[in-house]
């Protein structure tokens, strides 16, 4: 399964964390799906966070804010752990998200 965010308007390369931009922890996907609410803990100010997808599965990883100008796109693994925050700015935070993913009705054979 993909995720992708489309950016469509412009003006968000310049967003701040007031704006909150989409947060992505590349490497979180190893772990595999994991149940909302995530178990992480912020560390260093917010560029890095602790990851707990059960008792075995422990481990630190960077976390990276995704910014862009219209027509821009991020792909990434449904499993990466993504989100944003609160909005406290005043520039709207207008995206388009698509999932990807195979319907498992589907069979890989092909007409002849």
């Amino acid at each position: 399964m993909v995720t992708t965010h489309s950016f469509i308007q412009d003006g968000i390369e310049s967003l701040g964390d007031a704006d909150s931009p989409i947060h992505l922890v590349p490497g979180s996907h190893k772990f595999g799906a994991t149940v909302f609410p995530h178990d992480f803990t912020v560390l260093d100010g917010g560029s890095q966070l602790r990851y707990r997808a059960d008792e075995e599965h422990v481990q630190d990883f960077p976390v990276h804010r995704v910014i862009g100008k219209a027509g821009d796109g991020c792909f990434c693994h449904s499993c990466v752990l993504h989100g944003t925050q609160l909005r406290t700015g005043n520039v709207p935070r207008i995206s388009i998200r698509y999932i990807i993913q195979k319907d498992s009705a589907d069979s890989d054979t092909s007409e002849s």
